[in-house]
């Protein structure tokens, strides 16, 4: 029988940080003037190569937005811990988490930014700044998250896992 989600413990919304903010748009409106170009102007070009060129430009520029606004959440509730990165999304069940600990601090670029495998089942979220390590057995692996204030993510997850744990 599953448990109701219960009241939010902890929430936690990163965005990344400014520099790959600027990138992400940079891209975007980059990308989107090609687009722009191509339709403005299309002499020579052949109409299979202007919608190719299009949609790629096109799914760049998407990707950029993503990039730029995308955010990291971390929801910890009575009984589940929600990670979310659209379109990747997680739900821990407490009873399942075998630790939490405060994860390394990276400034993405020896990690990169968005949804990493690190392999051995390590599945991190990343966009720069602290982050909290989860470990769990089902599915079993951990999960590196970016959040504002470690500690207090760690926390609330160990309180969930304790809550978890009562009949």
């Amino acid at each position: 029988m599953s448990r109701p989600r219960g009241p939010v413990r902890y929430l936690s919304q990163v965005s990344p940080h400014w520099g790959v903010r600027a990138v992400g748009l940079v891209a975007c409106l980059a990308l989107l003037g090609v687009v722009a170009s191509l339709v403005l102007n299309p002499d020579g070009v052949p109409f299979a190569v202007l919608g190719l060129i299009g949609v790629l430009a096109l799914l760049g520029a998407a990707a950029g937005l993503c990039l730029a606004l995308v955010k990291v959440t971390l929801e910890v509730t009575e009984w589940q811990v929600h990670v979310a990165y659209p379109p990747f999304t997680r739900v821990l069940n407490a009873e399942f988490i075998t630790g939490a600990r405060p994860g390394d601090r990276d400034d993405g670029v020896g990690f990169g930014y968005g949804i990493r495998w690190e392999g051995r089942g390590k599945i991190a979220l990343r966009v720069g700044g602290p982050a909290v390590l989860i470990e769990h057995s089902r599915p079993p692996g951990s999960t590196v998250v970016s959040v504002d204030d470690p500690e207090r993510a760690v926390a609330a997850i160990r309180q969930a896992v304790e809550s978890a744990a009562r009949p």
